[in-house]
């Protein structure tokens, strides 16, 4: 097999505009223990949970919500019971998640395995350019090495439409 990294995947802290407006935004340097919070359990077991994010601050953080499921923790954070740790792209395409600066950032690099067996398939050929196409850090700003906690999403929401029209 080969391997090769074609991007990042960058999370932020994310809350719902509904969490907002009702606890108010959390931003780096706030006391954590006024906020609710989703703990991520994968975070947890690579020493990224908000404990230990927050220990250096010198204070408690319990969570929440805990869970072992992405998916959970999106409709978690969409339906406004706290804040977590989500992937960037997820808020240029759910228009009711809001990044927020809270100094917490987390990135995992993205690599694409291919069997060298099975490269002169056309059928794979075709995936390969297609993955290639979707995760281009040099089109699209949230799969770049760096990347700003608080981006300009109705720029990223062009660039992704754009993006999506070259791939149709």
């Amino acid at each position: 097999q080969r391997s090769r990294q074609i991007g990042w995947l960058h999370f932020v802290a994310m809350a719902s505009h509904d969490y907002v407006k009702e606890m108010g935004p959390y931003k780096k340097g706030d006391q954590p223990g006024a906020h609710r919070w989703i703990e991520y359990a994968p975070f947890r077991l690579m020493s990224g949970s908000w404990e230990v994010w927050f220990q250096r601050q010198k204070v408690e953080v319990a969570p929440f919500t805990f869970t072992n499921s992405l998916v959970t923790t999106v409709n978690a954070v969409r339906e406004g019971v706290g804040i977590g740790l989500l992937p960037i792209y997820m808020a240029i395409n759910m228009q009711d998640l809001r990044p927020l600066d809270a100094g917490l950032r987390l990135k995992f690099p993205i690599w694409l395995d291919t069997d060298f067996d099975s490269l002169d398939t056309p059928e794979l050929s075709i995936a390969l350019g297609l993955i290639s196409s979707a995760i281009d850090p040099q089109v699209m700003p949230w799969f770049r090495d760096e990347v700003t906690a608080l981006p300009d999403l109705d720029d990223w929401r062009k660039i992704r439409d754009v993006a999506i029209a070259r791939l149709g």
